[in-house]
C-alpha cells in the first residue's frame, strides 16, 4: 500500500485524511456526543423538577381561601398535597393583598408564584 502525505507533511497509508486520523476522530466524536447527552439530561431533569414544583405551588395557591396576615407554612394551608422531594421550604404570604407562594429548593433555587 502506498504512503501518501498531506500539505502539512503528515503521512498516512490509505485514501482519506479521516482514515489517517480515524481513531482520534472517533474518540473526539464519542466524547462530544457524551457531553451533549449529559447536558441534555441535566436540562430535562431541571425542567421536570421545575414543573413538579410549579404544580405543587399552584395546588397550594388553589387551597388558599384568604391571604394570611403572616407567612404560613404550605403544609398548613394544603395538608393533603404531597411536597416534592427537592422543596426545602415553602411559605404562603401576602403581598399587596394577594397571596404568594415562596418555594425554596435544595441547591439554592427558588420559585415565587402569585395569584
Amino acid at each position: 500500500m502506498a504512503c501518501t502525505q498531506d500539505r502539512a507533511g503528515h503521512a498516512w497509508a490509505g485514501g482519506t485524511l479521516a482514515s489517517a486520523y480515524g481513531e482520534g476522530l472517533k474518540v473526539f466524536v464519542v466524547m462530544l456526543a457524551g457531553f451533549v447527552t449529559l447536558v441534555g439530561v441535566f436540562v430535562a431533569v431541571f425542567a421536570f423538577q421545575g414543573r413538579e414544583v410549579r404544580v405543587y405551588g399552584q395546588a397550594v395557591l388553589a387551597a388558599v381561601r384568604v391571604p394570611p396576615a403572616v407567612p404560613v407554612a404550605c403544609s398548613r394551608v394544603a395538608p393533603g398535597v404531597r411536597v416534592p422531594a427537592q422543596v426545602a421550604e415553602c411559605r404562603v404570604r401576602t403581598s399587596g393583598g394577594r397571596a404568594e407562594v415562596d418555594l425554596r429548593l435544595d441547591g439554592g433555587r427558588s420559585f415565587l408564584l402569585r395569584r
